[in-house]
């Protein structure tokens, strides 16, 4: 019967290397997804049906200057109202995205320069105190 190697044992250990660090490029690649997928169906969920509210707000609005001043009055506001929403939206995404940053970073499946990278996607910068 034959003995493993210190030759063997190397060979297993790079093969689970090799399929660790594919693994990890997979997981990598479907959080990048979920972040995205969420950010574009916030944005078509909060921006899309307001942007066409305020259209056929402004096509059913009479074509005078004092009109022209209340529509660009309220288009202020949308602005404002988009603003905070994507701050709600935000600071619930960053408490989800940051455990799940931190979880892996912990796991080590991730490293600190990934973490870098998905600190540098936000919308608005973070605020210091």
């Amino acid at each position: 019967m034959d003995m493993i190697t210190k030759e063997d044992l190397r060979q297993i250990g790079d093969l689970m290397d090799e399929k660790l660090t594919a693994n990890n490029a997979v997981l990598k690649d479907e959080i990048v997804s979920e972040v995205l997928t969420g950010v574009g169906e916030m944005i078509e969920q909060n921006i899309f049906p307001k942007f066409d509210e305020m259209e056929a707000k402004i096509e059913a609005l009479p074509t005078k200057y004092f009109v022209q001043n209340l529509v660009t009055e309220k288009v202020g506001e949308l602005r404002g109202e988009m603003v905070l929403g994507f701050r709600r939206q935000e600071a619930h995404t960053d408490a989800l995205v940051g455990e799940l940053v931190q979880v892996l970073k912990e796991k080590e499946v991730i490293t600190s320069a990934d973490v870098g990278r998905v600190e540098a996607v936000r919308l608005f910068p973070r605020r210091t105190a």
